[in-house]
């Protein structure tokens, strides 16, 4: 597990690795879960892991303060 991974336009919140996936993470508090993924998207935060020879999935996931929970999520194969 990497925390604030580093890629050249900004930082991957959160980075897990198993032995056939990896899995990049960016969360948000109080927005949505699909802004969350559209900035890994729009910072190619991924491309770093596409030649690896596992699947990449994208997952955006917001925080609610008020619920104190996770409210929204959603995830994204981007294949091997």
């Amino acid at each position: 597990m990497n925390t604030e991974d580093r890629t050249s336009l900004g930082r991957i919140d959160l980075v897990l690795e198993s032995d056939t996936s990896v899995y990049l993470f960016e969360l948000k508090v109080n927005s949505s879960a699909q802004a969350a993924l559209e900035q890994i998207k729009e910072k190619k935060y991924y491309e770093k892991y596409l030649n690896i020879q596992k699947e990449v999935l994208i997952i955006g996931v917001n925080f609610s303060l008020e619920e104190r929970n996770v409210t929204d999520w959603v995830v994204e194969s981007l294949g091997l």
